[in-house]
């Protein structure tokens, strides 16, 4: 018999003695839950029960991806030289949030696409047009994550509820808005 079941056996045997759970709780430094399990399976298995038992899942998933899913996963590695993360964000169209729309650039746009064209050879302005055309795929097509849909049908959402400033004006009642006006000296004065 190890050590490890030696201890679990003095556990169960002060319980046995005591019938007392919090008091070897105490005197063995273990919690209820703990002394629960050990107990439970002591009274189902005997001193076999008190063994370690491995936590290794009893079975392995099915396969992950589908052969379609495989084929897409190899080509963007092959033709965009994109890793785990961004290959897992392609798949599910959950990239980008507007403000890292030029870390985007960089890492998409001048890697995948402007790697298409011979850049070395050519100015700035001969990019400006692809780099446009990416620019509105990415605002105007592409999910992301973050918001869950194309950028541009977050904004169309928001344009819609959100109030325009004549209605605003037209409903503000300057005697019901409670002025606060500080002082320099940080304190309030009304």
């Amino acid at each position: 018999m190890d050590d490890e079941v030696r201890q679990r056996l003095r556990w169960i045997k002060l319980y046995q003695r005591t019938s007392d759970a919090g008091l070897v709780c105490r005197r063995c430094g273990i919690s209820r839950p703990i002394l629960r399990k050990w107990l439970r399976r002591y009274e189902q298995l005997g001193n076999d029960g008190l063994k370690s038992q491995s936590r290794r899942p009893k079975h392995s998933p099915g396969r992950k991806a589908l052969a379609q899913q495989e084929q897409w996963i190899l080509d963007l590695r092959r033709d965009r030289n994109l890793g785990v993360r961004r290959i897992q964000n392609e798949l599910k169209h959950l990239n980008g949030k507007v403000e890292r729309v030029q870390k985007t650039d960089l890492q998409e746009f001048y890697s995948v696409i402007a790697s298409e064209i011979d850049i070395s050879n050519r100015n700035r302005e001969e990019l400006d047009m692809p780099l446009a055309e990416w620019q509105h795929y990415y605002n105007w097509e592409r999910v992301h994550g973050s918001i869950g849909k194309a950028p541009i049908d977050k904004w169309f959402e928001l344009m819609y509820n959100t109030p325009l400033h004549e209605e605003v004006s037209a409903e503000f009642d300057p005697t019901k808005e409670a002025a606060r006006i500080r002082s320099y000296n940080g304190t309030k004065v009304r």
